[in-house]
């Protein structure tokens, strides 16, 4: 999917907006590990608080909130929220979220660093988008465990920049991007 994936508001935990409620709005199914997520996909004004994403129109796929407790989410945000590649998705827009704000000057690198904080620490978990002001979390020395770069929209990965444990650099094994490759989001979920 190339677009920003939000959750739907809704009353409870499982009914979203239905496709009528969206402004262009076309239904949508996204499959994921063996779940159906249900949503609709449009345009839309888009604020992510904390950041320099404000009131900005960017392709949207909304989706049904899947769970009312998911770890590392504040109670009040809770819901689906990511990033994808238009070459992954039969149903996306020609620009994709990342570039609209990459090209759009929002942001200063089309990159997403990602910090993962020990359970009793998620609050200090975060998502850069844009991969910048980059400080001290978790007790690191502020740079990034594990970071990515967004590669062109032909290809269907991303490129494993970096990867620290106890902030040192890891030598990864030749084979370890062939295998991130080959088999995509199963590796880096285990």
């Amino acid at each position: 999917m190339s677009d920003t994936i939000v959750p739907l508001p809704s009353s409870s935990n499982d009914i979203g907006l239905t496709p009528q409620h969206t402004p262009s709005g076309e239904p949508v199914t996204i499959d994921y590990k063996g779940d159906e997520y249900k949503g609709v996909t449009s345009t839309a004004v888009v604020t992510i608080p904390g950041t320099r994403i404000t009131d900005i129109k960017l392709p949207v796929i909304s989706v049904q909130k899947q769970s009312p407790d998911s770890v590392g989410i504040n109670p009040n945000l809770d819901g689906v929220f990511g990033f994808g590649y238009s070459s992954l998705s039969k149903h996306h827009p020609r620009v994709t979220a990342m570039d609209t704000l990459y090209n759009g000057g929002v942001i200063p690198n089309n990159e997403i660093g990602l910090q993962l904080c020990p359970y009793e620490m998620t609050s200090n978990s975060f998502i850069n988008i844009g991969n910048t002001d980059i400080t001290p979390k978790c007790g690191t020395n502020g740079r990034s465990v594990a970071w990515v770069d967004s590669p062109s929209d032909d290809q269907f990965t991303v490129n494993i920049k970096s990867i620290l444990v106890n902030d040192e650099p890891v030598d990864l094994p030749e084979e370890f991007q062939k295998t991130i490759m080959e088999n995509g989001l199963t590796n880096s979920e285990k």
